[in-house]
């Protein structure tokens, strides 16, 4: 079944791709999934994106817009999503750890990510969130798990 302002086999791969559930979409994720290389992976994510399908976070790096949005212009739905993508290997602390277990009433704005990679940009800001990055040696990133 086609979508509105999509061919019949780009909306069919569309819907492969959205159907893994997975919040961030990935170059080698959609590659893999559509069985395809790399380039013309990246070329299809480009064109969903450009038509309004996919939010473009980073080079490589989408998340799906929601069919009932009016505009492609939208906030990340999961940022800790956004987070494991990015700056593995990584865990959410500070202030957002403290907000997710629910030990602080604060509305914080930042999400607190410790990573062991070396951002340039310590305050970068995805889709109208803001991030908040420190850098930890990696021998001190130790039982991690995802919650």
């Amino acid at each position: 079944m086609s979508k509105p302002g999509l061919t019949a086999s780009s909306g069919e791969q569309l819907s492969q791709l959205l159907r893994t559930g997975e919040p961030v979409l990935t170059l080698e994720r959609a590659a893999s999934a559509l069985s395809i290389n790399r380039l013309p992976a990246a070329q299809q994510l480009a064109r969903w994106a450009k038509a309004g399908w996919l939010a473009r976070v980073r080079r490589g790096v989408y998340v799906p817009i929601p069919f009932e949005s009016a505009s492609a212009d939208v906030r990340l739905d999961d940022p800790w999503s956004v987070a494991t993508k990015l700056y593995a290997p990584r865990d959410v602390g500070g202030w957002s750890a403290a907000e997710h277990w629910g030990l602080t009433e604060q509305i914080l704005r930042a999400v607190c990510v410790m990573t062991a990679t070396r951002p340039r940009n310590r305050k970068p800001v995805l889709r109208g969130t803001e991030f908040s990055l420190r850098t930890l040696s990696a021998d001190r990133m130790f039982g991690l798990k995802t919650v």
